[in-house]
């Protein structure tokens, strides 16, 4: 059989957070207690209360949660104008199906077509992509994937310095005492990120 004529391994979704069955959520953690260390049940609990809701994605085959991204969708004003951001917050993806869909990862493709949708949304405001970076795959996705991002680990211009106020004006909404503006690091008590 001819490989693009194979049907997709991994379908993909967002689910308002109040839609979100409660297996599902244990599915997800679950999943995310693979990968991550201090993943507390309640602390998962309590910080996916704060989202909108979660790109899911689900293996075609079984219909198990392979990868999800809880997403907060958020607007301020910035300079007499809005802003919007798409903060992506625990996120993972199952080692197994990081190149199952045409050679990348599933919560790729489901973040880039939900983006574009959120953009198509808003035509007129600034969107931003507002993430937590704790390692330097996570600062790649999106030093590769955007010219323009904050931090930048070589420009100091115009457009990285209004980046980093936006940066740290989302930051400063969503993470109050937590996030230090001097250094840009948010401390949730297990160190900073």
């Amino acid at each position: 059989m001819l490989k693009w004529f194979k049907r997709k391994a991994v379908s993909f979704g967002y689910v308002k957070r109040n839609d979100l069955a409660e297996t599902d959520i244990k599915e997800m953690h679950a999943l995310f207690s693979e990968y991550y260390d201090y993943a507390d049940y309640d602390i998962f609990i309590q910080d996916l209360g704060n989202k909108d809701g979660s790109l899911v994605c689900r293996d075609v085959k079984n219909g198990r949660i392979v990868a999800f991204c809880n997403l907060k969708l958020t607007k301020l004003r910035y300079k007499q104008t809005t802003v919007r951001a798409l903060f992506a917050g625990d996120t993972v993806c199952h080692r197994k199906y990081w190149k199952k869909n045409s050679g990348r990862n599933p919560l790729h493709s489901a973040f880039y077509y939900f983006a574009f949708k959120f953009w198509l949304l808003h035509p007129f405001s600034r969107t931003f992509w507002f993430l937590i970076s704790m390692s330097y795959r996570t600062y790649l996705l999106i030093a590769n994937n955007f010219v323009d991002h904050y931090p930048h680990y070589r420009l100091d211009n115009a457009k990285t310095r209004e980046l980093k106020e936006i940066c740290h004006l989302f930051a400063q909404d969503m993470f109050r005492d937590k996030f230090n503006a001097e250094t840009g690091h948010i401390d949730f008590g297990h160190g900073s990120f």
